[in-house]
């Protein structure tokens, strides 16, 4: 399996995707496992890394997008008070005209 050729494919990509990334790994990974015919302890030990660190990264992504989530949450939140306010504002001027 020549890896050489996919890497260099990637190196002119301006900015290669968490995908794309992860899959040189796995491929880099599953390359040096048949060139140097690792033991199976080895083999699980790099599959297992390899799982850890996709967890971590999926992990990451997670908390990433939760906290963009909240930051909208919290920015119409403040939006609807806002104009619950306004609106409250106008009430009252009417209010006080009329009497």
């Amino acid at each position: 399996m020549d890896t050489t050729a996919s890497v260099r494919k990637t190196k002119h990509l301006k900015s290669p995707s968490l995908f794309s990334s992860l899959l040189m790994i796995m491929v880099r990974i599953m390359d040096s496992m048949l060139q140097h015919r690792r033991t199976i302890v080895e083999q699980k030990m790099l599959l297992t890394g390899m799982k850890v660190s996709v967890t971590k990264m999926r992990a990451s992504y997670q908390t990433l997008t939760s906290i963009v989530q909240i930051r909208a949450g919290i920015l119409t939140a403040k939006v609807k008070i806002g104009v619950v306010i306004q609106n409250w504002n106008i009430v009252l001027h009417a209010c006080h005209r009329h009497s």
